[in-house]
């Protein structure tokens, strides 16, 4: 940002307006408007450019007016004979004047000057030594709807480059500033920002560092809770929609459905319907760290990284719905077919993995009994 001296002579080329001198001085200038620039070395001495241009316009206004107000300014000499009263009125002239004032009404003219609202001297002085900024920024909305668009929005600009002038005093400890300017109503809000994770957020995003940025905010305590809990409470939103689904496989407790279930549509499914849960969990089934998110189409897994996904993926959503149970019962009569023992079925399901073993045997006499029916049928055409 281009910027000029405060108390040194600057050209007028540099402010690009004629002031009839080849330089002026900024702090002159000032002090023929009726203040006063002091020099003090915890407040900085340099101004902006665009300030500087803007100042120097006003004063070179104010000495145009002030010239043409003093040449209108003309004695003209009176033509008219001059009474020979030592008043310099007739007496008749006298006698209309005072009939006049006796018969006038109190009332008080619509272009007279009411001086009851006059501040008094105290409180002029006090309002010269407001700062400027403080002024604009209570202005009424009568005044800020009076005034266009275009010059409320550059002098907005001007004055956020006003305020995010620094002091000249040296210090050890950076400072981070953080101004938001609206337009519409022509205020500032001025932020400092404190040392430590909200810094390394701010510069990385301003700077376009999304590496960084994500970085930083999880160092920060109270944004990684935030953002943990907005991630879960998604993941729970597409399970508590998963879980009303009338396609979702894992509520079909019927024995044709329990023979045609497999992992890989149920694995197809979670992409479909859950895909920030299928990502979580088969991202921890992974070893390692990521870099980027892990590819989970049919040819980038196998069979028994899928197998993993869905059986964590079944058990999670069976503790979540007890009617999404179709993994449990395909577990359960398994372990039947096997030839399990019920006090094995029950230690499985009360590990979470399988269901009940009486819930088992149900099951089962559901699968049995279309074969019972039909085998009873061939034998009544046999005999």
């Amino acid at each position: 940002m281009p910027r000029v001296s405060l108390f040194n002579a600057v050209g007028n080329k540099q402010l690009v307006v004629y002031t009839g001198t080849e330089s002026l001085i900024l702090a002159d200038v000032v002090a023929s408007l009726g203040h006063k620039l002091v020099k003090d070395e915890r407040l900085s001495s340099v101004s902006c450019l665009t300030c500087a241009r803007t100042l120097t316009r006003i004063h070179g206004t104010f000495v145009k007016l002030v010239s043409q107000s003093n040449d209108g300014i003309q004695v003209t000499s009176n033509s008219k004979r001059l009474s020979s009263s030592p008043t310099g009125i007739s007496p008749s002239a006298k006698r209309s004047r005072e009939n006049a004032a006796a018969n006038r009404t109190p009332a008080r003219s619509r272009r007279s000057l009411d001086l009851r609202d006059v501040p008094s001297s105290s409180n002029i002085s006090e309002k010269e030594n407001l700062d400027p900024m403080d002024v604009a920024a209570n202005r009424t909305p009568q005044s800020r709807r009076s005034l266009d668009p275009m010059d409320v929005a550059n002098s907005l600009a001007d004055r956020m480059e006003w305020e995010m002038n620094l002091s000249n005093a040296d210090s050890q400890d950076s400072i981070m500033k953080v101004f938001l300017g609206y337009p519409g109503s022509g205020r500032i809000v001025k932020h400092n920002v404190a040392s430590g994770p909200a810094r390394s957020i701010v510069t990385n995003a301003a700077c376009g560092n999304n590496s960084a940025l994500a970085k930083a905010v999880l160092k920060d305590t109270k944004l990684k809770e935030l953002i943990l809990v907005g991630i879960i409470n998604e993941i729970k939103r597409e399970i508590s929609l998963y879980s009303k689904d009338p396609e979702c496989l894992l509520k079909r407790k019927s024995p044709a459905d329990i023979r045609k279930f497999t992992n890989e549509l149920l694995f197809q499914q979670l992409l479909e319907k859950c895909p920030k849960l299928a990502l979580v969990i088969a991202s921890i089934c992974q070893p390692g760290f990521l870099k980027t998110l892990p590819s989970l189409t049919n040819s980038d897994v196998d069979n028994r990284f899928r197998n993993s996904v869905c059986m964590a993926t079944a058990v999670c959503l069976h503790q979540y719905n007890q009617h999404l149970s179709a993994v449990h019962y395909r577990i359960s009569l398994l372990l039947l077919n096997g030839g399990a023992k019920a006090l094995t079925v029950e230690r499985c399901a009360h590990l979470g993995i399988s269901m009940s073993h009486s819930s088992a045997i149900n099951m089962q006499k559901k699968a049995a009994a279309p074969s019972t029916t039909k085998a009873t049928t061939e034998r009544g055409h046999l005999g």
